[in-house]
């Protein structure tokens, strides 16, 4: 794997905050440190209540304007997916991006499995959930119109079985094609 992620440090972080307050009380810097809790405070209570303070300061929310984009609407879709999901109820779950596996595991409570032809190794998806281990198996895919084509070179059959709509704002709607993917034939 030649990247990382932000969430992979977030332990020493824990450690990293005792060791800074205790130098700087060593360093007899409490007012620092008090300085420091009342801003990550009120930082904390903003972000908690961004939707509501953004409503009552007039701030229209975008996809430019709201932090939490990349989070809202996956109940929403994962919602839609499960009246689909319902109709082949033993096709495994799939999808190309890491975010939307982890949201589709997240939400489904089963295992997604990553759509992976390059054999690239860039999370940990790519490294447990390989699918050539599942040859011959059927497939509900999660992904755009665009992958159709990309699909039907390593399926058997591949039929669009419907599309989902999460909308967000004007400018960004969380939107995925399904496709019915059947005898996956390995990479």
């Amino acid at each position: 794997m030649s990247r990382s992620f932000a969430n992979w440090a977030a332990p020493s972080y824990v450690s990293g905050t005792i060791l800074v307050v205790a130098y700087l009380i060593k360093k007899n810097k409490t007012k620092l440190v008090i300085i420091s809790i009342v801003l990550h405070s009120l930082l904390g209570v903003t972000l908690y209540h961004y939707h509501d303070i953004a409503k009552i300061s007039g701030i229209k929310l975008s996809r430019h304007t709201d932090p939490y984009k990349r989070v809202l609407g996956w109940k929403d879709v994962i919602d839609q997916i499960k009246v689909i999901r319902e109709r082949y109820p033993s096709h495994f779950i799939l999808s190309k991006s890491r975010g939307s596996v982890a949201e589709l595991d997240y939400y489904l409570k089963e295992k997604t499995y990553i759509f992976n032809p390059n054999h690239q190794m860039e999370n940990q998806y790519h490294m447990d959930r390989d699918l050539n281990k599942l040859k011959g198996k059927d497939f509900i895919f999660v992904g755009s119109d665009k992958d159709e084509m990309t699909l039907k070179t390593y399926f058997n059959s591949v039929k669009l079985i419907g599309k989902v709509v999460a909308p967000l704002y004007e400018d960004f709607n969380r939107s995925y094609t399904l496709f019915k993917a059947d005898g996956f034939q390995g990479y």
